[in-house]
């Protein structure tokens, strides 16, 4: 973290800490916080999000039973998740990049193990409060953020709170259809900007080009398969030229 990030730090609060979980469609980075924002210590895994509800459960505390060990003194646990989810009741609604959960009570099934306060929110939400809290947004009351991943997130801050809007779905921009003609979503619908240009939509038209003919060093950076390639392996070829 950086400096200007750190500054203005109270220190009467550093002994408070609070774990930080972020899940992806294929990863879970976990972090021990303290209440300036400063990562006492982080860890990453995999995320089962193509197997069972429980399973992708599992893998969650498993981050938080890393991530916590030798931490008796948590005060609350915030978790950062791809949306549609419901930020009221914590409830994970039906995200095309997590299909084992569907209306499944996150926020009340973590509680259960550890029984402090749990909080979920969207992930590009979580994000951009973040960037507005302690990095690059720090001093700017109105933001929006955009994630660039498994798919695309976008989160929006109005006069320093996150804006959620009626359903809890107001920052779900990588929903946005802009090609009606395009290829089906995750969510259902055509032409999504998530589907277009996310890293799964990057990697999925390079192996379409790849597979009309195309020549590309990518081929050979996916190790001869085609169907290995990635948004990783793109970003790996333009790199190297």
């Amino acid at each position: 973290m950086s400096a200007t990030a750190l500054r203005g730090r109270d220190p009467r609060v550093e002994d408070i800490l609070y774990v930080g979980v972020d899940i992806g469609g294929t990863k879970i980075a976990a972090g021990l916080v303290d209440a300036n924002g400063r990562i006492l210590s982080h860890i990453r895994v995999p995320m089962i999000s193509h197997s069972s509800a429980e399973a992708g459960l599992n893998a969650v505390l498993g981050a938080l039973d890393q991530v916590t060990a030798g931490s008796s003194d948590i005060a609350g646990i915030g978790i950062c998740s791809p949306g549609p989810l419901d930020p009221t009741t914590g409830v994970i609604l039906n995200p095309p990049n997590l299909p084992c959960w569907r209306n499944f009570p996150l926020a009340e099934s973590v509680q259960k193990v550890y029984p402090v306060r749990v909080k979920v929110d969207n992930d590009a939400n979580a994000a951009a409060l973040a960037e507005t809290r302690w990095g690059a947004a720090r001093g700017y009351k109105n933001v929006f953020y955009t994630t660039i991943g498994t798919g695309i997130g976008t989160g929006i801050v109005l006069d320093g709170k996150m804006y959620h809007g009626r359903t809890g779905s107001a920052g779900e921009g990588g929903h946005t259809s802009i090609d009606y003609r395009g290829p089906v979503c995750g969510c259902g619908k055509p032409g999504c900007i998530e589907v277009l240009a996310s890293g799964n939509g990057i990697a999925r038209r390079a192996r379409e080009r790849i597979a009309a003919g195309a020549s590309s060093a990518m081929v050979s950076i996916a190790g001869g398969n085609v169907d290995a390639i990635r948004g990783e392996t793109v970003g790996k070829g333009l790199r190297g030229g």
